[in-house]
């Protein structure tokens, strides 16, 4: 199994550094244009209004790249979130290719549709929770059930307390942060993933998990 999951792991994260290293660029260049428009001195011409507009053509320069910026970081944000998804269900593939495996060789059936309780039905007792990644992936569950149910946003009044204490800790290790808006009667999150290194780590804790649970096996049967 670990022969497959190197290679696939080193099309992700080639995949990765490809994207992020293009939405790096561009945001290189919308500050180089930033720093551009601010150069222009108060009395030049293009910050006069233009005829039949409201607006000078400096001002439209500025309006497009704030609206340039915006797309920018939007369209980071979603990638980001496309692969928290696409490194989950990469776990998730092997994870359930192992809990079939072993359910048909002992002539059992799985417990749910959980994975990671399958899994600590399958290998003895307790042993999946001692692996030092196991929490990680727990909280990192929760951060892409979040993202898939609710578009990575929730709320201060949240009757699933159990999602919300994986999303707050990985925000008390700083791996993601909170977008926070104040409404009439509670507080609106949403999930921003600030760094690439937060995919990195991800990737990372998955992997050496998987890794885990594979010396765990060999092990046992």
């Amino acid at each position: 199994m670990i022969q497959f999951i190197d290679f696939e792991l080193m099309l992700l994260r080639d995949y990765v550094n490809y994207v992020e290293e293009y939405f790096t660029s561009k945001a290189k260049e919308l500050d180089v244009k930033f720093k551009e428009l601010q150069t222009i001195a108060g009395d030049d011409p293009s910050r006069d209004q233009m005829e039949n507009y409201d607006q000078s053509y400096y001002e439209v320069m500025l309006d497009n790249l704030i609206d340039d910026n915006f797309y920018i970081e939007e369209f980071t944000q979603r990638f980001r979130y496309s692969l928290i998804i696409q490194t989950y269900s990469f776990a998730e593939k092997y994870l359930s290719k192992i809990v079939d495996y072993f359910t048909k060789k002992n002539n059992t059936q799985p417990v749910n549709s959980k994975y990671l309780e399958n899994l600590e039905k399958l290998i003895s007792p307790n042993s999946i929770k001692k692996c030092e990644h196991y929490n990680f992936i727990v909280y990192f569950t929760d951060l892409r059930n979040c993202i898939v149910h609710s578009e990575g946003v929730f709320y201060s009044d949240m009757k699933n307390t159990k999602r919300l204490g994986g999303l707050n800790t990985l925000k008390q290790l700083k791996l993601i942060n909170f977008k926070e808006t104040k409404g009439l009667k509670r507080m609106r999150y949403k999930i921003i993933i600030d760094e690439k290194l937060f995919i990195d780590k991800s990737i990372d804790k998955i992997e050496n998990f998987l890794r885990e649970i594979d010396e765990l096996l060999q092990t046992q049967y």
